[in-house]
């Protein structure tokens, strides 16, 4: 029988103290505040009342992670399921703000300025002066 309801729960908040790109990386789990977000998540669905007879979740260990409480509150066994995760991104693993950030290298193909003042530029005063995603 098909579902008549979809949840759809993105995952906590990530603990990345290098500030990258994470995107399909490894070894990218759960801050604690990311666990209590997941928890939260949980017991939301709970006091909804919400009926879940099936998880779903990316081989990502954050969302493995955010799925547990879940899992534990429905008596359920997350399914992994790849075609959930992310596309591979070509700044996984790179700064992306500051000095050495992903945005400022030319090799990336995107170039940020902070002359001028053109339409689209940021709080911070940056504008794009070029970026092609090859």
């Amino acid at each position: 029988m098909p579902a008549e309801q979809i949840h759809l729960v993105r995952h906590g908040e990530v603990f990345n103290p290098q500030g990258v790109l994470y995107g399909r990386l490894p070894g990218f789990g759960l801050s604690d505040l990311g666990r209590s977000m997941a928890e939260a998540a949980a017991r939301d669905l709970v006091a909804r009342k919400r009926p879940v007879a099936r998880l779903i979740a990316s081989p990502l260990q954050r969302t493995q992670q955010s799925a547990e409480p879940i899992a534990a509150a429905f008596g359920l066994e997350p399914d992994l399921d790849e075609r959930v995760i992310e596309p591979t991104n070509r700044f996984e693993g790179k700064r992306m703000s500051g000095a050495q950030g992903a945005l400022r290298d030319p090799a990336t193909g995107c170039c940020w300025s902070t002359r001028g003042s053109r339409a689209g530029a940021s709080r911070s005063g940056r504008s794009p002066t070029a970026c092609s995603m090859r």
